[in-house]
């Protein structure tokens, strides 16, 4: 067992000709019938996983080649404006419905408000 545990860490899935990216358990699974001739249940795959102090993970969903500093600008800027933008139209689109058609004697008040682009 501790062959494959060495294999799981060293290599990936595709070094060994499977058709797997990463390792799950139906990998290692495929693996040690390919290695060992031996068709081993998914629980006890499972049990040796948490034996060896492996967790299932995830990976990720970051792209390897974004730039660092235009993520920052867009996170502290640009997204900030956008929420702001969008809050402010939901806010006029609100008065448009709730005084369009219910109150015409408030148009002249609503005249000297600030009309956002939709």
């Amino acid at each position: 067992m501790e062959t494959i545990k060495a294999a799981i860490i060293k290599y990936t899935p595709d070094y060994f000709k499977l058709p797997y990216s990463l390792w799950s358990r139906e990998a290692i699974q495929e693996f040690i019938k390919q290695k060992y001739g031996i068709e081993m249940p998914l629980t006890t795959i499972t049990d040796y996983l948490r034996r060896w102090g492996m967790t299932c993970q995830r990976p990720a969903k970051r792209s390897t080649k974004q730039n660092e500093a235009a993520v920052k600008e867009f996170q502290e800027v640009t997204f900030p404006e956008k929420k702001d933008l969008k809050s402010a139209k939901k806010q006029n689109k609100n008065l448009d419905k709730m005084y369009s058609y219910h109150s015409p004697h408030l148009l002249p008040v609503l005249s000297n408000c600030e009309v956002l682009p939709r």
